[in-house]
């Protein structure tokens, strides 16, 4: 189910004039490729699964490896999924880890419960409207 909501969210930003790209971190890249994209990026979405109450400790490997250089200023959104009720702790634990590498976060969030049930009219009606205020505000900030 993952992979289909992150298909349906790369779809749908293509809407606001967006270049999207996905990155798995399950998949074997090496660090510069990542590093890469980072660098030729203004905003952020991070879809986080949560894992008992929080976001999984690779992803805070990878922003300690990526450091405060290539994240800071950059415009971020925290999408949390898990397959249950979620707590909300993955969700403003990943918001303050950014927020800890001068990264602008935009919040509250997104939460994902049950993702088994998310659809394409889940995505439009609570997903997109916080992305499009992502694109929004780094736009205007830009200005």
């Amino acid at each position: 189910e993952f992979p289909k909501v992150l298909y349906q969210i790369k779809v749908r930003c293509h809407f606001y004039s967006a270049k999207v790209e996905v990155l798995k971190l399950n998949e074997n890249k090496n660090i510069k490729e990542i590093i890469n994209a980072f660098n030729n990026s203004s905003q952020l979405i991070w879809v986080v699964p949560e894992y008992n109450w929080s976001y999984p400790g690779v992803i805070k490997m990878l922003v300690e490896q990526i450091g405060v250089e290539l994240l800071q200023e950059k415009f971020n959104i925290v999408i949390s999924v898990s397959i249950g009720p979620s707590s909300r702790n993955a969700l403003s634990s990943m918001a303050n880890l950014l927020f800890s590498m001068n990264s602008i976060t935009l919040t509250p969030g997104v939460e994902i419960n049950n993702i088994r049930d998310c659809n394409p009219e889940y995505i439009q009606e609570h997903i997109l409207p916080p992305i499009k205020n992502l694109f929004y505000f780094s736009r205007k900030v830009k200005e």
